[in-house]
């Protein structure tokens, strides 16, 4: 099986996806991983021994926008960006599991009202 792993955030994003592609190796899965392209990501990855298709803008080169409206843009922008890198690291793949808190983040969850930040993991069989 072809599984292809995405994520953009922080450790506590990058972190859990690098242990299952760790765990889905073990079990004969042939894995690659997209995620930011922070140097702390690409050595974990690396020591991992699991393949890592980066994106364009590093996790850490974020800075907060001044208004939210700015903010509303930059992640739409970056997730028109991000779809190009992952539809194309997932051609080959049987199996696409995507996660990020920026695909929510306008949304209003039940998590954000226990303040939690709102996620999106997402699942897909891929053609």
């Amino acid at each position: 099986m072809r599984v292809l792993l995405s994520t953009y955030g922080s450790r506590g994003d990058v972190e859990p996806l690098v242990a299952l592609a760790v765990q889905l190796q073990r079990r004969g899965a042939e894995v690659r991983m997209c995620a930011p392209p922070d140097q702390e990501f690409v050595d974990l990855l690396e020591r991992e021994g699991v393949p890592h298709v980066p994106f364009l803008k590093p996790w850490r080169s974020w800075e907060r926008p001044p208004t939210p409206e700015e903010s509303h843009q930059r992640v739409t922008d970056f997730i028109r960006a991000q779809y190009d890198t992952v539809a194309e690291a997932a051609a080959g793949c049987d199996v696409v599991v995507a996660t990020t808190a920026s695909s929510s983040a306008r949304s209003t969850t039940s998590s954000s009202s226990a303040g939690s930040p709102p996620s999106s993991t997402t699942v897909a069989r891929a053609p």
